[in-house]
């Protein structure tokens, strides 16, 4: 399934600091995404995690946060995912490789 066939938007965000099994709370922002195709819409939960070395920069860069989330997905699409609604996810966002 190509991920040009689905339209994305970000309908929710949430930052807060996230537990995690046994771990130290971390910093993070959870994306209520919506996908639709045709007369399809859907949700999906994409909770992202910083990384321990993300620059401030990034903590502060909400549009590179969104975007990460939706490629994500996107990239899901492309390797057969076919969403349902309702899915939750968890990703890593670090800084952006030209950020070096």
């Amino acid at each position: 399934m190509s991920a040009l066939d689905w339209g994305f938007r970000i309908d929710d965000a949430f930052h807060a600091q996230f537990l995690i099994d046994d771990e130290e709370p971390r910093p993070g922002v959870e994306f209520v995404v919506g996908l639709s195709r045709g007369a399809l819409d859907l949700n999906v939960l994409v909770r992202c995690m910083f990384a321990d070395d993300v620059s401030p920069a990034t903590l502060a860069d909400h549009r590179y946060q969104a975007q990460t989330a939706i490629g994500f997905l996107a990239d899901q699409l492309v390797e057969g995912w076919s969403p349902e609604g309702g899915e939750e996810f968890t990703i890593v966002i670090a800084d952006p490789a030209d950020s070096h």
